[in-house]
């Protein structure tokens, strides 16, 4: 039976890389060390104690400064550009995030997707939304906040919505993507959660709202620009929807401050159906835990978690998605350890996406771009570095970074029956598998997995063995693999497995042998020999089927 019942041991080693690989982007060997003498519930308080960010917005390096204030037409960089530098800044966050905030983040990207194709600021304000939010946990909040976020409203052709001329698109992915989702046909354009009646329904209510560029419409909330409201345009009669619903009938707003009236009114109408709560929590243990949702965890996980986030209306539980997480992370079930066999069902059941790969490199062998402090760090941190691995490498390791495919995400987070296995397309399978070598030499990834260009990042991992203390003790071959191992995948390996990668290492050395080439490296700093080895290493785990699960 799947038990939501706390797991109160000290985690050790295995089950703490397994809790920072699924809440964190820095699953590094030090972390791993501290998390394991700690209980889940002792890590999870630490987990969620978010931490500040390095840099409250990013630089352009064109010009040394933050432009976010900067009036529009003083800018001089180009928007393709800006929007580079965001995305790098929130990478650059990210990996350093001891916290699970980013992940929290990430995960808020996928239930609420956009692309950031859009104006730059729009991009910066949905992202400082999702963090708001996800330091906060209320979904429902985020819900009804997004509706005004303007990137959302531009992205989703909501500037084309006017009583004169509806435009659905917005309404449909709201329903459809972001909150209750449809579920199965039911009948002629009627589906379990909601009819194509109230999708025309909630076009009309999201008539009038429009983006405001100068940003200067600020939500009292959050203190995050967003959009404006047009009455002149806004449907302003009353609203009806389907059985569904209720019947709800929703009041139409007469003037501009009662919209956002209108647009509450709404969110409690879907927000009170049982259907978004259960999608919210599916969705979360997908995205957390396991792409595999049978009767037993429904009936067990996500109906309790249901209860917890939807029963009380009154309760800070209510919708509110870190009480989801806290209580579903800290879980017997979570760590496998709800029945007679903990390592067949949770650990290793999901496949990192490409841009996890990229940054849990990042982090465990401190491949990190120099801090942005002048001119030439700059051009290094976002030029060099980050814009074209997030723009182009990660792209052809088969994930651009937040520019899902489509209005409904990754396939990886929404596809069934697939899900995270959609990861593994036969066209980026070479890119995926290349992103580890890119970051070793220091180069891009192009089309096939051709390497090229310098990323003026280096990595030299002769020198990590030596000065990064990942090895108890960097001249014990035998030891040094299997450490290699420990810290970098989900799961033991078997004695034969090990023996591979051992032979992989060595080559034609002996284990004395390869002390002495270590010996000679420490006296000499040549690292000619001993270097090889490790490359070899390296490229053979990262390369493995295991390293590609969490």
């Amino acid at each position: 039976m799947a038990s939501l019942q706390p797991f109160t041991g000290v985690m050790g080693n295995r089950l703490a890389a397994h809790l920072l690989r699924r809440t964190s982007y820095r699953p590094t060997r030090e972390r791993i060390l501290y998390y394991a003498s700690l209980t889940p519930q002792e890590a999870i308080n630490e987990l969620f104690n978010f931490a500040p960010l390095t840099r409250d917005e990013p630089i352009d390096p064109n010009t040394g400064q933050p432009w976010m204030d900067i009036p529009n037409d003083e800018i001089e960089t180009a928007d393709f550009w800006l929007t580079r530098f965001i995305l790098s800044w929130w990478s650059d966050e990210a990996v350093k995030d001891n916290s699970a905030g980013h992940k929290i983040e990430f995960f808020l990207h996928t239930l609420i997707p956009v692309n950031a194709a859009q104006y730059n600021k729009f991009v910066f304000d949905h992202i400082r939304l999702l963090r708001f939010y996800a330091l906060d946990g209320d979904f429902k909040a985020l819900a009804l906040k997004t509706i005004t976020d303007q990137n959302m409203l531009f992205y989703l052709d909501n500037q084309l919505n006017s009583k004169f001329s509806v435009n659905e698109n917005y309404a449909r992915e709201y329903l459809e993507l972001h909150t209750i989702l449809k579920g199965p046909e039911d009948g002629p354009g009627s589906y379990t959660n909601y009819t194509e009646e109230d999708v025309s329904t909630a076009a009309r209510l999201l008539t009038g709202f429009r983006v405001n560029w100068d940003r200067i419409v600020i939500d009292p909330d959050t203190g995050i620009p967003r959009g404006d409201t047009d009455l002149y345009t806004h449907d302003t009669d009353d609203k009806t929807f389907s059985d569904k619903f209720q019947n709800r009938t929703i009041v139409g707003r007469t003037t501009e401050e009662e919209m956002y009236d209108e647009l509450a009114d709404f969110v409690d109408m879907i927000f009170d159906q049982r259907a978004t709560a259960e999608n919210l929590c599916r969705r979360a243990y997908r995205f957390f835990v396991s792409p595999n949702i049978t009767t037993e965890i429904e009936n067990d996980i996500i109906q309790p978690l249901t209860d917890q986030i939807y029963n009380d209306t009154n309760s800070p539980d209510y919708y509110n998605l870190n009480a989801v997480l806290k209580t579903l992370l800290q879980s017997q079930h979570f760590f496998d350890k709800d029945d007679n066999n903990d390592s067949d069902e949770i650990v290793g059941a999901l496949v990192k996406s490409p841009y996890e790969i990229f940054l849990n490199i990042m982090a465990i062998f401190d491949i990190i771009p120099p801090e942005p402090v002048d001119a030439a760090s700059q051009e290094i941190h976002y030029l060099d570095f980050y814009t074209p691995h997030l723009n182009n490498s990660l792209q052809t390791a088969g994930m651009e970074f937040y520019y899902p495919e489509t209005v409904a995400g990754y396939p990886a987070y929404h596809q069934e029956p697939n899900l995270s296995r959609n990861w593994f397309v036969t066209a980026n399978i070479i890119g995926r598998f290349r992103v580890p070598e890119m970051l070793l030499k220091g180069k891009y990834l192009g089309s096939g997995g051709y390497l090229y260009g310098n990323s003026n990042v280096p990595f030299n991992i002769a020198e990590f063995a030596r000065d990064y203390d990942f090895f108890t003790d960097p001249s014990d071959a035998i030891l040094l693999v299997d450490e290699f191992l420990q810290f970098l995948l989900p799961e033991l390996t078997d004695d034969a497995r090990k023996a591979y990668f051992q032979q992989v290492f060595l080559d034609d050395l002996s284990p004395i042998n390869w002390m002495f080439e270590w010996q000679n490296y420490i006296e000499t700093d040549d690292d000619s020999a001993v270097r090889i080895a490790l490359e070899n290493l390296y490229i053979a785990v990262l390369y493995s089927e295991e390293f590609q699960l969490k």
